[in-house]
């Protein structure tokens, strides 16, 4: 019968349990940044509003945050404003009217924002990419 010796079992041991905690410190800074990578581009592209209104603006709407725990980080980008899906999509359905009746016209969409967000995120998971395989794993897909 041969003998199996196993080098460094107790090293890799070690590493295993260490490991969630060292990959969830280093994959923070990367959602966040990205996420607030997100934020300042939208927030960028909405538009100004001159003179205050009663409901929220796009601008004061859109809110980023972010969590995080010894075994991950997550972050979300959400405009809260009543009208974001609107000015995203625009109205399809032909003219807007007033709870009174009155015609306000069509609303053309101006889609970014599903863009934009979709644009950041794969940039965070390329990066997150790049930090498993410093890590040594291999990723595909």
């Amino acid at each position: 019968m041969s003998d199996v010796r196993w080098e460094g079992l107790e090293e890799l041991k070690a590493m295993l349990r260490t490991l969630p905690a060292d990959l969830a410190t280093e994959a923070g800074p990367i959602v966040e940044t990205a996420a607030r990578g997100a934020y300042a581009e939208i927030l960028g592209r909405y538009p100004v509003r001159s003179k205050p209104r009663k409901y929220k603006s796009l601008r004061d709407g859109l809110e980023m945050s972010t969590a995080g725990g010894r075994y991950g980080t997550a972050a979300l980008v959400i405009d809260t404003a009543k009208h974001a899906m609107m000015y995203e999509i625009g109205a399809k359905n032909g003219a807007r009217k007033t709870g009174k009746g009155y015609n306000r016209g069509v609303w053309a969409g101006h889609p970014f924002y599903i863009d934009t967000s979709i644009r950041w995120r794969h940039r965070m998971y390329d990066d997150l990419k790049a930090m498993l395989e410093r890590f040594g794993f291999t990723v595909s897909g």
